[in-house]
């Protein structure tokens, strides 16, 4: 064997080695966002708006170019309109929330407390594919 067949198959052996590396390692993070948030204190703001805590590192609607990929749900039904501004939510109720800075702003879909509703509210993400740190 020449020297250059043998450096050549160390290379490529090396090479291998270091993408089952990092695969492995790759495959062992979990960056999506947890599939399902549970919100169950609220703070209260103004009129029917009240607000929660949610992971920061997902994606809020402070960024002009998309909007936030979090969706609320009320027992099982989905609330909306979504991204909306706060100031509208307080006027408007019936299920809007926007979702900025760590927190999500909504209303109930009846406008009563979230608190002593009796109902569950959850939130979970359209987009699994933004990678984030672990809530």
């Amino acid at each position: 064997m020449n020297d250059g067949t043998t450096y050549g198959r160390l290379t490529a052996l090396i090479a291998a080695a270091l993408v089952a590396s990092l695969a492995a390692l790759y495959s062992s993070i979990d960056y999506r966002f947890p599939t399902r948030i549970e919100l169950d204190t609220f703070r209260h703001l103004e009129g029917a708006v009240y607000a929660a805590d949610v992971p920061a590192s997902i994606p809020s609607d402070t960024g002009a170019a998309w909007n936030s990929p979090l969706r609320l749900f009320e027992d099982e039904a989905e609330l909306g309109p979504a991204h909306f501004p706060p100031s509208l939510i307080e006027n408007r109720g019936r299920g809007a929330y926007v979702h900025y800075d760590g927190q999500i702003q909504l209303s109930a879909s009846d406008n009563s407390n979230p608190n002593e509703n009796g109902h569950r509210y959850t939130g979970s993400c359209r987009h699994s594919s933004w990678r984030v740190a672990s809530w």
